[in-house]
């Protein structure tokens, strides 16, 4: 509600921290879970990122210049790599998500939240940018590996002492999975009556490798 009927004009910049403001009860945000430093924890806004990054889809696609785009510590379940866009208000760790209209006249961008028509019970973020009609061009979005990140064979290990995860009975018990991380390309396709006529790379994103993550049991 906060972007939607947003006016953006030409040669402006929208950025998504200020037209959505702090993430706060005031502000009228509510408790979610959100990435930190990797982990899911409970935060003010949590979840945020999927609207931004419904929103960075949106606007790469309509021909939007980016100007600021940072991607998550990990896969998100809402998109494939390469495609995602995270956000953060934090005090000294802000993330912001911004681009530029240089289409030559105004957009307009509507945004809402929509019943999954293939499942009820599923809510999803649309948004769509209105502007210059481009003609027969259209714009795609391309996404490459470029290089896989094997995981350390180190474990980091969590001794606990108050039953917090694990106790004297179930001494050991794994929170986090190795898994591979990756370099994603991604590239956006200008396509002229269907065929492709140019490709260029707007971001290079990287998700860390994971070690495994354990919780150990140690007397109090």
């Amino acid at each position: 509600s906060k972007i939607n009927g947003y006016i953006l004009n030409d040669g402006s910049k929208f950025s998504f921290n200020t037209v959505v403001g702090k993430r706060s009860q005031a502000n009228g945000f509510l408790r979610a879970y959100e990435y930190n430093y990797g982990d899911l924890t409970w935060g003010i806004g949590g979840g945020v990122c999927q609207a931004s990054t419904t929103v960075y889809l949106a606007a790469m696609q309509a021909g939007m210049t980016l100007v600021d785009h940072t991607s998550h510590s990990q896969k998100v379940s809402y998109t494939d790599l390469g495609m995602d866009a995270t956000v953060s208000d934090t005090n000294g760790a802000e993330k912001d998500m911004s681009f530029r209209n240089n289409s030559g006249g105004q957009i307009f961008i509507a945004a809402h939240v929509m019943t999954d028509p293939a499942n009820k019970k599923r809510l999803l973020c649309e948004v769509r940018i209105y502007g210059i009609d481009l003609g027969d061009i259209s714009y795609r979005l391309d996404t490459e590996i470029v290089k896989v990140l094997e995981p350390s064979s180190e474990q980091i290990i969590i001794y606990d002492s108050t039953g917090e995860y694990v106790t004297f009975d179930d001494p050991i018990k794994v929170l986090t999975e190795a898994s591979d991380g990756y370099v994603v390309d991604t590239y956006r396709v200008t396509l002229e009556n269907g065929l492709e006529v140019a490709s260029e790379k707007i971001t290079r994103s990287t998700y860390p490798a994971r070690q495994e993550k354990i919780a150990q049991w140690t007397q109090p």
